[in-house]
């Protein structure tokens, strides 16, 4: 039972040995315990975030707001169509008597960012080739990053830089989460 306590006994005090330089690094040094445990974000009060922005939600928005903007022109230039309609690949679907070439061009001249695919029955196809997707997607990414980092710089939150990831993540460190008055942030 003696042998018990006093395993015990020495393992704490093992610990607390090796432990004192972490709290306390000016009393360690004079009995030579190891170098302090450096204490990574979380424990140091801070959090990594990881985001990932809807990039395929921005290219439907983008669309449904490009769909709405050729109406309006279509209009102005006294075009007949009955309807614009996003498809589910991110084209255009446009509801018209008119010919196929003049809607074609009529996109062309004012878009230019769809690629014309075919006309069957009044209903003219578009699609969006992939680098205007990627642009749109760039963008959307580039404006959430400047989103957070504005709200984040609003709230006088310190960061640390944002990092992009592979396959449309990216990451933020927030150190210590100190509040500070908002009269004394800026």
């Amino acid at each position: 039972m003696k042998i018990r306590i006093l395993i015990i006994t020495a393992a704490l005090l093992a610990s607390i040995w090796a432990l004192v330089p972490t709290f306390a690094p000016v009393v360690a040094a004079p009995w030579g315990a190891p170098e302090p445990i450096p204490l990574g974000i979380d424990l140091q009060g801070g959090m990594h975030l990881m985001f990932e922005p809807e990039l395929d939600d921005a290219v439907a928005s983008a669309v449904m707001r490009d769909a709405g903007w050729l109406m309006r022109a279509a209009r102005d230039d006294q075009l007949e169509i009955d309807s614009i309609r996003r498809t589910p690949s991110d084209g255009l679907e446009i509801v018209s008597d008119e010919t196929p070439r003049s809607v074609q061009l009529f996109v062309d001249d004012w878009h230019g960012g769809f690629r014309y695919t075919g006309s069957s029955e009044g209903v003219h196809h578009f699609e969006l080739p992939g680098a205007q997707r990627q642009v749109i997607q760039e963008r959307a990414f580039d404006a959430s990053v400047a989103a957070l980092e504005r709200r984040l710089d609003e709230g006088c939150f310190e960061h640390r830089g944002f990092e992009r990831i592979h396959g449309g993540y990216f990451t933020v460190e927030l150190p210590g989460l100190d509040w500070v008055p908002y009269s004394n942030c800026h």
